[in-house]
């Protein structure tokens, strides 16, 4: 019913992590949003994924080039790479945005699972998801255009994500803790690296993990990821005297 109503848009929607959450009917209540709102999806955890979106099976097939499909080149993110391939394809058909519904209307189950594929140890953890974010914000500036505001968020998203995979390294890495330390060494010396520090530092947006990350600093990137999870009051007292004394920004 969203679909038919809204037919020139992208219709998606949220998932529920427990199943009280899921509504008791289907809905399609929901608001429209332009194009330049597709880095917004993402930070709102519904751009990513393939199940919460209604596809357009001719977009799909008739793409230029060739059918879009999944690249079996990535065992991690593909699904994100798809998404923004497809939305490209979309908008460049004429589809006018997004539209997302207002209720949930898929379970998702986000437990912690010693099967799941996201779960287990990947050394190539931190260079995937670089590569991942390298596409996502390339596609957030020239075929999106999204506002700075959104585009500094998943940046310093960007830089959670590779403290985490850092962290992950060093504590179940392969190798002694001297070679996981050089492993994690090579990761921070990368210029992407070094690019995503500098374009927060323009943007203002302080990170207490931006500090170790740009010097190079595996164990305190590791010390404050964790410092950050479990005390994050503490963690987050740190974040806004670093802001305080840079350039003013909105978190």
């Amino acid at each position: 019913a969203a679909q038919t109503a809204q037919p020139g848009r992208l219709v998606l929607w949220p998932f529920a992590e427990t199943l009280d959450a899921l509504p008791a009917a289907g809905s399609g209540e929901g608001e429209a949003f332009g194009p330049e709102k597709a880095g917004w999806m993402y930070l709102d955890c519904c751009l990513s994924m393939p199940w919460n979106k209604l596809f357009d099976r001719q977009v799909i097939e008739s793409a230029p080039g060739e059918p879009l499909r999944f690249d079996p080149a990535y065992s991690l993110g593909e699904d994100l790479l798809f998404c923004l391939v497809y939305c490209k394809a979309f908008f460049a058909a004429g589809g006018k945005g997004f539209y997302k519904l207002r209720f949930p209307q898929t379970f998702y189950e986000t437990a912690e699972n010693a099967n799941s594929l996201t779960q287990r140890y990947r050394p190539d953890f931190c260079s995937l998801w670089m590569d991942l974010f390298g596409h996502l914000l390339a596609d957030c500036v020239t075929a999106f255009h999204c506002p700075a505001q959104d585009l500094n968020a998943i940046r310093h998203g960007y830089l959670c994500t590779i403290a985490d995979g850092l962290a992950d390294l060093l504590r179940r890495g392969e190798g002694s803790p001297a070679q996981r330390r050089r492993a994690a060494k090579a990761i921070l010396a990368r210029p992407e690296l070094a690019a995503l520090c500098r374009d927060l530092k323009r943007a203002g947006r302080f990170s207490p993990l931006a500090v170790p990350v740009r010097h190079g600093w595996p164990r305190l990137t590791a010390f404050l990821w964790r410092l950050r999870s479990r005390r994050p009051a503490l963690y987050g007292k740190l974040e806004a005297i670093g802001q305080k004394v840079t350039k003013p920004a909105a978190f």
